[in-house]
């Protein structure tokens, strides 16, 4: 991805600062499109591709939404975000809390916040 930005030469000194603030929409952005990409992913027993866990993945994706459907049987999809602060937080890929803090140990998240992980290894039958 290409960007520039133009800045008068009187403001040579700001340049750090103005940089800074341009940046940072970018960086945010690039973090939610990573999270939006695991939601796609199917993962595997053979690991992620992303740096991922699998918490995150289109199958827990699928078990999120029909959970709400489960939860909120009235409320239309594009509510489900405003009416849960788990499936918020899961959209959001964010790491469950337990304990003291946030913990990126995933079978003491999942335990904490009761949520299956559904790689395809827990899928497969027995």
């Amino acid at each position: 991805m290409c960007w520039s930005l133009a800045a008068p030469g009187s403001t040579w000194k700001l340049c750090p600062l103005i940089i800074s603030a341009a940046l940072d929409p970018l960086v945010t952005d690039q973090e939610k499109l990573k999270c939006a990409a695991q939601h796609f992913h199917w993962s595997t027993n053979l690991g992620g591709i992303m740096l991922e866990t699998g918490e995150f993945d289109a199958f827990n994706t699928i078990m999120a939404i029909l959970r709400m459907r489960k939860k909120y049987p009235e409320a239309k999809p594009e509510e489900f975000y405003d009416l849960d602060q788990e499936f918020r937080d899961f959209t959001d890929c964010k790491p469950c809390e337990s304990g003291g803090g946030r913990t990126w140990e995933l079978a003491q998240c999942l335990k904490a916040c009761g949520r299956s992980r559904g790689s395809a290894a827990s899928r497969s039958p027995s």
